[in-house]
């Protein structure tokens, strides 16, 4: 959300998929205010005289900055190993670790009137702090994955909707446009005609 160049592409999908659906550039009534971003793969297969969405949406960014592509990758550059990680995954590794954490305290518990007891219960006392700390980022994060979804109109209920498929969508989507820019940035053929007219 927080990525300008994101938004701007998402800016210009909108109107691609307006002049797809409606003959109009402009939002004007009965036009799509919205889109989910699960759709946005749809861009490389519309094709027309072969040339694709995606492709005119490579072009015309192209024709606004140079430096576009480098932008966008900038701004979303966590997106693709966010796309690798599952937080029902991380959510069980800090749970393991919370029962490991309980585990040492009640050894500790045993390990009283030793003379290593207070070295074990400074230990204690760091790893529930960690535990804590590690439970609490998992809700900050999963509150941050629900609401960005949310927000993007990642689908929910769907049997195959987990907390974070959108960085799935994204990252998907992200590895077809590099792919079209470099095509549509090569500037031979076909595409110099393009860029001539976007």
């Amino acid at each position: 959300r927080k990525s300008p160049a994101f938004r701007e592409l998402l800016a210009v999908v909108l109107q691609i998929g307006n002049f797809i659906n409606h003959g109009v550039v402009e939002s004007a009534e009965g036009t799509v205010r919205a889109f989910a971003i699960e759709s946005l793969h749809v861009l490389h297969s519309f094709k027309k005289h072969g040339i694709s969405a995606l492709h005119c949406l490579c072009l015309t960014m192209r024709a606004e900055d140079d430096e576009f592509m480098q932008r966008l990758r900038h701004s979303l550059q966590h997106v693709s190993d966010a796309s690798r990680e599952r937080i029902e995954s991380l959510e069980g590794e800090v749970k393991t670790f919370c029962d490991d954490c309980r585990f040492v305290e009640n050894w500790a518990l045993h390990a009283a009137n030793r003379p290593n007891e207070r070295a074990v219960s400074e230990l204690v006392g760091v790893l529930q702090s960690e535990c804590r700390e590690a439970s609490s980022s998992i809700d900050v994060a999963k509150t941050a994955v629900s609401a960005a979804q949310a927000y993007f109109s990642v689908s929910r209920g769907t049997a195959t909707s987990a907390p974070g498929d959108l960085f799935c969508h994204v990252s998907a989507f992200l590895r077809q446009f590099q792919v079209c820019w470099l095509e549509v940035s090569s500037g031979r053929g076909r595409w110099a005609q393009f860029a001539a007219i976007v």
